[in-house]
């Protein structure tokens, strides 16, 4: 890790021993300094959440964005829950309310929240929530979560084929209030509880809810971070940005 840090350090510098050039200022990439690319980074990413950049960048769309299948069996005790088509809308409006990466260490950490986000899409339910609520219906579902916030921290490393990845993820989500809920019920007392506690009843099923979201983020970013260079991620941090496709262009083609 010296190494590449002594190499980026002397390719910002260029001495000439036949004339001087005027004096300017030149990035020193401390803390600050990165964290502030990243987030002109997060800027220029806010203004494409709409398009699909798998193909330029490995970053799928965003906002809104769709997931065709979601079994969340595997995490609700006695409870058989599938979901279809979800929609997700809002990310764009995120709020940063915490940025830092260690160039040393190669870690990083991001705190977002959104204003709301909404969820739709439809479902399937099967079972009984602690042995007394039914959640037994099938139909669409609408969903208005009010302030999700999301802390993620982690590092990168290098793999043996020479390509960055994430490891070390961990991630904590959190919510202020629920609206809407599940149609077709058999009975509305799931969607009344939800409604009720659901801040509550995120955090003490965080636990469990917390490996599915980290393969959920490895999904979205890690075919962006596995198709970045050593020199990609060098010019990405010392501002240089990224080779972002034309919003313009795109915006002719676009179909919310």
């Amino acid at each position: 890790m010296s190494v590449i840090c002594v190499i980026l350090l002397l390719s910002l510098f260029t001495l000439s021993h036949e004339a001087k050039p005027p004096m300017k200022l030149v990035p020193n990439f401390s803390r600050g300094f990165i964290n502030n690319n990243l987030l002109e980074l997060l800027e220029e990413l806010r203004i494409r959440m709409h398009m699909d950049m798998s193909e330029e960048l490995g970053i799928p769309r965003l906002d809104p964005f769709l997931i065709e299948e979601l079994d969340l069996e595997p995490i609700l005790n006695d409870v058989e829950l599938q979901m279809t088509n979800v929609r997700g809308v809002g990310l764009n409006r995120f709020v940063v309310n915490e940025l830092d990466f260690n160039i040393f260490a190669l870690s990083f950490l991001f705190n977002l929240t959104t204003p709301t986000l909404t969820l739709s899409g439809d479902y399937v339910a099967n079972g009984v929530v602690s042995g007394v609520i039914p959640f037994i219906g099938e139909g669409p579902f609408n969903i208005i979560i009010h302030n999700p916030t999301i802390r993620i921290v982690g590092r990168l490393g290098l793999t043996e084929t020479g390509s960055w990845t994430m490891h070390d993820l961990g991630v904590n989500f959190a919510i202020s209030q629920f609206e809407g809920g599940f149609e077709g019920l058999t009975s509305e007392l799931i969607n009344d509880l939800l409604r009720l506690s659901a801040p509550a009843l995120l955090e003490s099923a965080w636990p469990t809810l917390e490996p599915i979201v980290i393969e959920m983020i490895y999904g979205l970013l890690g075919g962006a971070v596995n198709s970045m260079t050593i020199a990609e991620l060098i010019s990405l941090l010392s501002g240089n940005g990224l080779n972002w496709p034309d919003v313009e262009e795109q915006l002719l083609h676009l179909n919310v």
